[in-house]
């Protein structure tokens, strides 16, 4: 009996061993397997979801400008409508010279660029020792251009030139000047679109008659009056531009210096670049939908 008793416990032992060994392995497999899970399967689904919001995302915001503006933006925020153009442009110091916002945007566009701008040149001959665009638009080299730039305004200001009828083709008067270019432009770069740009809306002086308003509105009389292919950007109005040349805080931190009523520094063209960027493509858009 007494050995019955003995075998009975020995087998006891032995189930015991075998069940925790199997309990054990049993474990390590799960173990193993769920590793496996976490380490592959998981990651792999997250980055996939990711990946899909992403795209999802950019679609949705190049979707939702195509259908504000018409105007497709790439993933970079750049317009591709704008890239490889060539442009010319025809203006005073607010573009002459290499760090101005038509140079900034032509080499992030890998454009083809010919830049006429002359610091103190007029619009108008009204006063003939001021390089006169009207006399020398002539330069221009004819190019195969699609954007064309004429900028001007502040100096004719200055020299208190005759604002003239929006129909004028007088060369001494700033609306007839402008005339002349636009026709001249149109016959010159058939395939172009010709953008006019106003002065900034620098302070008014006692001692002229006319306003900078008055230089601003009738360019864009001008633009309309010429129609088809003409395009005005009001760089005097502040919410499009983000100028103020009204303000000394603004021109503390964006011009030359806090007295400098005209010209941006480093920090105001890169202010301005983005903003002349976008209206470029919105016009170019529309110029080529119209060409259809």
């Amino acid at each position: 009996m007494k050995q019955f008793f003995l075998f009975i416990i020995s087998l006891s032992l032995v189930l015991s061993s075998l069940l925790s060994f199997a309990s054990c392995n049993k474990q390590s497999v799960s173990t193993d397997a769920d590793t496996v899970y976490t380490e592959e399967t998981v990651p792999s689904t997250e980055e996939k979801t990711e990946e899909t919001t992403e795209e999802e995302t950019t679609e949705e915001e190049t979707t939702a400008s195509e259908e504000t503006t018409g105007v497709v933006v790439d993933a970079n925020g750049k317009y591709p409508i704008l890239s490889n153009l060539t442009m010319t442009s025809i203006g005073d110091s607010y573009i002459a010279g290499d760090g101005k916002w038509p140079s900034m945007l032509a080499l992030k566009y890998g454009m083809r660029f010919y830049n006429y701008g002359i610091n103190g040149s007029t619009v108008s001959n009204y006063i003939t020792d001021r390089n006169p665009m009207v006399n020398r638009y002539g330069t221009m080299l004819k190019v195969d251009a699609n954007i064309v730039i004429i900028e001007g305004g502040r100096n004719d200001f200055n020299a208190h030139t005759p604002i003239g009828a929006v129909d004028s083709r007088d060369s001494r008067t700033f609306s007839g000047a402008l005339n002349i270019m636009v026709d001249a432009m149109k016959e010159k770069y058939p395939n172009a679109m010709i953008v006019l740009i106003t002065p900034w809306n620098f302070p008014d002086k006692s001692t002229h008659t006319l306003t900078y308003l008055d230089y601003v509105n009738s360019m864009l009389a001008v633009a309309e009056y010429q129609g088809e292919r003409v395009y005005c950007i009001n760089a005097s109005d502040t919410s499009l531009t983000g100028v103020n040349m009204r303000n000394p805080d603004f021109r503390k931190t964006f011009c030359i210096n806090e007295s400098d009523v005209s010209h941006l520094n480093d920090f105001g063209m890169k202010l301005v670049m983005p903003r002349f960027e976008k209206i470029l493509a919105e016009y170019y858009t529309d110029f080529l939908n119209k060409q259809k």
